[in-house]
């Protein structure tokens, strides 16, 4: 790459009648006119070196300065305006002159010293954001003009292009547009309206804009317009940095944008190196989405292990070595600083990466503690030393998304509002957590990956609310779920999987087949690859949170209305079977049998246990095997013909998800369910049905008798399986097989049995998800499947009086008691079942505040220590 050496826009009018600049008003300022116009707006400054500042706001009168400037050789600091950071670096390196927002002349500050000031510097930006003290990033007029050219060379800017300033410039990544623009006789369409603003792109098109640059955040908020599918006309190619871009927008943009012709360039930087470092062309951005691409013209990417040996074998990782003219003359702490030469060769990135055989790099991690939010780069360790000040011994983490900081006992009340005003981001991007001690390793040092996480809601990705994996869980009720565990890992069972499948399809607009197995990393890929475009789905649920409430109502309308309306129960089991497939046979895998067995039971025995030591107490009497559980394995208190026969079901279901979860950490079991091979539930069924035939009673048969645990274990089998209809042709096999199951249980001689308990496995088999015409009618049938175990448990408390109430009459030729069920037993189980399961859920959690405060007063506190590890700080764009 040839470039000529010299000072920073030096020859530009011999662009002459060429726009160069539409301004924010719409006027034209051409290449000649702004020569001019920059040269004499420098005249006051003077023939010798000066340090002058600019508030580098998106106006024609700031670039225009800008421009004369560094025409005239003199130092700019690039300053945002109106911040403390900006009052801190004034009052350490002392400009001499100063043009402010909305000005256009030079405000005399102070007087240096003449020629204190290094021949070559041309510019000077802060590396650090706004945390710490003051440190700047000096960069020569060589360093920005190899940068321009390189940037122009790769992205092919010819005189025709115009590009559109979606970022400011005193951001390394907004500056690199101006230059590589300016220095090629390109132009600039100067606007600082959000991407999202309709105006902005009618004024890009009504002016001949060609091109625009965004970050992250700039591609978040266009998933959300119809950018994608109907992008500005004239758009010939855009630009992406600032922070990285998850591989799924990548690929999502430039497959988007290739489809019409637009090109799509994803680069990396950093602002020592004035800034681009990297790009990856448009067309290896559809294969190679997750890459930073190759070292741009003119630069060497090179990687280098601890001691400094450079490492060259594909996909091993080391520190990301940067070696080129665009890399920084130096930092500057202070005035004095300002005189140095160039005393830097090669910028070590602080980020680790590999290298593929195409020559590609990629991202893999950081070897500082540096976070990039809101275009800042953040240095960790000056956050905690600051925050150490505040709160001593406080550790802070953070990732891309925000900072969490962990104080030793309760914190600061103001602490978090005043670090995100320190900073100079939104306060929604920092959590703060008050612990009895900080989480270590065996090594003593901080566990900073815990710290992170321990965010909490608090923390919000950009606009789109609560992480899905924050929101789960807090379904669950833990602290955090880990980017590679799933749902069912963390704790999901049936009793809580009825909240989580609404919360997916709130994200995703429908649920996707397996997604309790996905890890939380995966279902986050999805999110964000749907991200807020798709149309709003109906209003509805998937369709075994339907059976399950239709199940339930069923059930009470059947008890409560005294009827012939057989199956519901039944239909309940297999619905348990279908969750165990999905849910607890999965976490067997990883967590043994106990675990997942007590998690989808230890509320449901200690609600059963006491109910039956409340009736019996009433009745003053005892039947030791409903207080030990095994009642379904005798002949039953009074044959079941009272209240507490009804029971069964609770007993039969916490049996069957106890010996399941016992069978399935079997070996040879568990590997068939590891491979998710259906012959384990089919043997299952087999086997299950085959001792159901064996066994089943001939003439009258006892309630008791059908009631057993293992007698029905055939119905939570064939449950189980019908998770594996994934292809049409499993589906018809499977409906063929549930059928002919169904037709041999002896309470199917019902009719109603058999509509039921088929109908249940239809629904399960061939429909994913039943829409509804009414937002609330979905709300409560979800809210009723939630609760479902907990009505069963207290439906007989309702409807047993309302049974005596209304007695054997008729009104208008309609039995009373279903004419009672419907208007009074079946709401009133319902929400004295919503009300139990509320009531549990409150004292659950008022339990673990409790719990959590005793640990925190009896923890014993550390000494307060110093975190800070010093370290240059490297800045990015």
């Amino acid at each position: 790459m040839r470039y000529a050496k010299g000072r920073m826009f030096a020859g530009i009018e011999r662009f002459g009648a060429s726009v160069a600049i539409v301004d924010e008003l719409g006027d034209r300022i051409s290449y000649a006119e702004l020569a001019q116009r920059a040269d004499e707006l420098a005249l006051p400054l003077g023939s010798s070196k000066q340090l002058v500042a600019i508030e580098a706001s998106n106006t024609a009168n700031a670039l225009i300065a800008y421009v004369g400037a560094l025409r005239a050789n003199h130092a700019v600091l690039l300053l945002k305006g109106g911040n403390a950071q900006d009052e801190r670096i004034h009052s350490t390196f002392r400009p001499n002159y100063i043009v402010r927002q909305g000005g256009h002349i030079w405000e005399h500050l102070s007087d240096g010293l003449p020629n204190e000031i290094n021949s070559d510097l041309a510019v000077l930006l802060s590396s650090s954001g706004s945390s710490g003290t003051p440190k700047l990033i000096r960069l020569s007029h060589e360093n920005l003009i190899s940068n321009a050219h390189a940037i122009a060379e790769y992205l092919e800017i010819t005189p025709s292009d115009r590009a559109l300033t979606t970022l400011p410039f005193f951001y390394s990544y907004g500056m690199s547009v101006v230059h590589s623009h300016l220095m090629t006789g390109a132009s600039l369409l100067l606007d600082d309206r959000s991407v999202i603003d309709p105006d902005l792109w009618t004024r890009f098109e009504g002016q001949g804009g060609t091109s625009f640059a965004g970050v992250p955040h700039s591609f978040e908020l266009l998933e959300r317009t119809n950018f994608l599918a109907n992008p500005p006309a004239g758009l010939r190619y855009v630009t992406a940095a600032g922070g990285k871009l998850a591989p799924d927008k990548v690929a999502k943009f430039a497959c988007a944008l290739a489809d019409r012709n637009i090109r799509f360039f994803v680069m990396y930087g950093q602002t020592e190196a004035s800034p681009r470092i990297a790009y990856l062309p448009p067309e290896a951005a559809i294969t190679h989405p997750y890459s930073i691409g190759r070292a741009i013209p003119g630069g060497e990417l090179a990687l280098e292990d601890e001691d400094g040996r450079r490492i060259t074998a594909p996909g091993v990782p080391g520190e990301l070595v940067y070696r080129g003219p665009n890399v920084m003359m130096g930092y500057a702490h202070g005035r004095d600083d300002l005189s140095r030469g160039k005393d830097v060769e090669s910028l070590r990135t602080g980020d680790l990466a590999t290298v593929d055989k195409d020559g590609f790099f990629t991202i893999v991690g950081r070897l500082s503690r540096f976070v990039k939010l809101f275009g800042l780069r953040i240095d960790l360790d000056d956050v905690e030393q600051w925050c150490g000040a505040r709160s001593p011994g406080s550790a802070v983490a953070g990732d891309d998304r925000g900072i969490v900081l962990a104080t030793i006992g309760a914190p600061d009340a103001t602490l978090g509002n005043d670090l995100a005003a320190k900073l100079v981001i939104p306060q929604d991007k920092i959590a703060v957590v008050g612990m009895a001690e900080l989480p270590r390793l065996a090594s003593g040092k901080v566990d900073y990956p815990r710290i992170l996480q321990l965010r909490t809601a608090e923390i919000l990705p950009f606009e789109t609310g609560k992480p899905l994996a924050v929101a789960l869980a807090e379904l669950l009720r833990i602290p955090a779920i880990g980017p590679n565990r799933s749902f069912i890992e963390a704790g999901g069972d049936s009793l809580n999987i009825v909240s989580a499948s609404i919360l997916i399809e709130d994200r995703l607009g429908q649920a996707p087949p397996g997604w309790e197995r996905m890890s939380m990393a995966e279902l986050d890929k999805l999110v964000s690859a749907t991200g807020k475009s798709i149309p709003v789905p109906r209003p509805g649920v998937p369709s075994d949170i339907l059976a399950r409430a239709v199940c339930i109502l069923l059930v009470v309308l059947h008890h409560g209305a005294d009827i012939a309306l057989e199956g519901a129960a039944i239909g309940l089991l297999m619905i348990a079977g279908f969750n165990f497939g999905r849910l607890q046979a999965p976490a067997v895998m990883t967590l043994g049998p106990l675990v997942p067995a007590c998690r989808s039971l230890r509320r449901i025995v200690p609600l059963y246990i006491g109910i039956m030591v409340l009736y019996f107490i009433a009745k003053r009497d005892v039947f030791w095997p409903n207080i030990f559980l095994y009642s379904t394995f005798t002949r039953g208190y009074d044959d079941g013909a009272t209240v507490i026969g009804l029971y069964w079901f609770i007993e039969t279901y916490i049996w069957l998800i106890l010996f399941s979860c016992l069978l399935v950490a079997v070996p040879f079991v568990a590997r068939l369910e590891r491979e998710r091979n259906i012959m384990l539930p089919l043997i299952v069924l087999v086997v299950a049905l085959a001792l159901h035939l064996l066994v089943a009673p001939t003439g009258h048969v006892r309630a008791a008798e059908l009631r057993s645990s293992f007698y029905l274990y055939y119905v939570f089998a064939l449950g189980w399986i019908l998770n594996f209809g994934t292809t049409r042709q499993r589906k018809l096999l499977l409906s063929i097989v549930a059928l002919t199951v169904l037709v041999l249980q002896p309470a199917h001689r019902f009719q109603s049995g058999m509509i039921v308990t088929t109908g249940v496995a239809m629904l399960l088999l061939w429909i994913r998800r039943v829409e509804f015409g009414s937002r609330m009618a979905a709300w409560l049938t979800a809210r009723i499947a939630h609760s479902s175990l907990y009505i069963y448990l207290v439906h007989p408390a309702v409807f047993m009086p309302l049974l005596t109430l209304f007695g054997r009459g008729e009104m208008l030729g309609i039995p009373a008691r279903l004419i009672g069920a419907l208007l009074l037993t079946v709401p009133l189980s319902v929400a004295a079942g919503l009300l139990l399961h509320a009531l549990i859920d409150w004292t659950e959690q008022v339990t673990r505040d409790i719990w959590s405060r005793r640990q925190r007063a009896h923890a014993p506190l550390p000494l307060a220590t110093s975190l800070h590890q010093p370290g240059e700080e490297m800045a990015a764009p």
